[in-house]
C-alpha cells in the first residue's frame, strides 16, 4: 500500500466517523493530494505531482489537479480508495477491528514528519463542521499514540479551539 493510500483512508475515516461528512470536510479531502505532496517521499521526484480527483457525495462534485507525469493519482483512484475505505469500515464487525485496521493503516506511514502533517490533517477535518465528536477525539489520541505524537496533538487541538487539551489514559479531554 502507498503512503497516499494509507493517508487516503486515514482522512476518510476521519471525515466519516462522526456518521456524515459536510461541506468543509470534502473541500479538505479534495485538496489532501496537494496538501500532502511534498510530504510524501516516493513522490519527490522532480517538479512536483499530477493529481487530478473528484469526490462526489450527495450530489456535491469538486475537481483539483497539478502536475508532474511519472506519479499519477487519477480521480476514479482516489474515488475508488474512499468508496473502498467505507465499505470496508462498514463490513468490519466491531471497534476492536476497526481500531486494528486504522492502527495498521498507521503503521504504513513510518517517516516522522508526513506523520506530523497526517495528524494535523486529520484534527482539520475533525474540526471542519465546527465540533469534535467522539469517535474522532478518540482515533486523534489513539493515532497520535501510535506515532508518539501526543503533544503535536494537544497543539494543534488548542490551535483550533483556543482551549487547553490533555491526554488522560488514552482519552483526549479539554482541560
Amino acid at each position: 500500500m502507498t503512503e497516499i493510500e494509507a493517508i487516503t483512508k486515514l482522512a476518510t475515516y476521519q471525515m466519516s466517523c462522526d456518521g456524515y461528512a459536510d461541506k468543509d470536510e470534502l473541500i479538505i479531502m479534495q485538496n489532501l493530494p496537494e496538501r500532502m505532496q511534498q510530504h510524501i517521499n516516493s513522490w519527490s521526484s522532480g517538479s512536483g505531482i499530477k493529481v487530478s480527483i473528484t469526490i462526489r457525495i450527495g450530489g456535491s462534485s469538486r475537481s483539483r489537479s497539478s502536475s508532474d507525469d511519472d506519479n499519477v493519482i487519477s480521480k476514479e483512484e482516489l474515488c475508488e480508495i474512499i468508496n473502498s475505505t467505507i465499505s470496508e469500515l462498514d463490513e468490519l464487525p466491531d471497534d476492536k477491528t476497526t481500531t486494528e485496521f486504522l492502527e495498521n493503516l498507521a503503521a504504513e506511514i513510518d517517516d516522522s514528519n508526513l506523520q506530523f502533517h497526517v495528524l494535523k490533517m486529520l484534527v482539520d477535518l475533525s474540526a471542519a463542521d465546527g465540533e469534535f465528536d467522539e469517535n474522532e477525539l478518540e482515533w486523534l489520541a489513539e493515532v497520535s499514540e501510535i506515532w508518539n505524537k501526543e503533544e503535536d496533538l494537544l497543539d494543534f487541538m488548542y490551535m483550533k479551539t483556543d482551549e487547553e487539551w490533555s491526554i488522560n489514559k488514552g482519552t483526549l479531554i479539554r482541560c
